[in-house]
């Protein structure tokens, strides 16, 4: 894998921790991070940097596609298992979309076993922070936000 140099104040998600961090230095090869919604900070293998946030396009699009986006199809715990550590590697919106939904979903129909909830909110740690960070209002409020997305007629 390659690794990429960000400049302070950029903002990027980790692979190995949830959220999302700004950069507050470099040195060498590593970058020093700082968590974008709680005190935590980190210094870190360039290498461990996944990616820079996403555009604010592509996080929009990401919310107006909730609507459409499938849920995880899986014939057993054991696969499905394995199809949300695939959706969570992928590193993209849409994947974290889909992982949200259906562990929400299968919450709903009281089928959802104890990792689901885990990595829903691994993925919403990624998704509604770049969200919180694009929009700028509070983590607390990208919920209801996206709620209200959905829910209207706008898209």
């Amino acid at each position: 894998m390659s690794e990429h140099i960000f400049a302070d104040g950029s903002y990027v998600l980790l692979r190995d921790r949830d959220g999302v961090w700004q950069v507050t230095g470099r040195s060498g090869q590593r970058s020093e991070l700082k968590a974008c919604h709680s005190q935590q900070r980190a210094s870190v293998s360039n290498s461990e940097i996944a990616r820079a946030m996403a555009p604010d396009a592509v996080l929009q699009e990401a919310v107006e596609r909730i609507g459409s986006v499938r849920t995880i199809q899986a014939p057993s715990n054991k696969v499905r298992r394995e199809f949300y550590q695939q959706a969570m590697d992928a590193f993209d919106e849409l994947e974290w979309v889909r992982v949200i939904k259906t562990a929400y979903l299968r919450g709903k129909d009281h089928c959802a076993q104890p990792y689901e909830e885990a990595y829903s909110q691994r993925a919403k740690s990624y998704l509604h922070g770049q969200l919180a960070i694009a929009l700028h209002i509070p983590l607390e409020q990208v919920e209801q936000y996206i709620t209200q997305k959905v829910e209207s007629d706008e898209w």
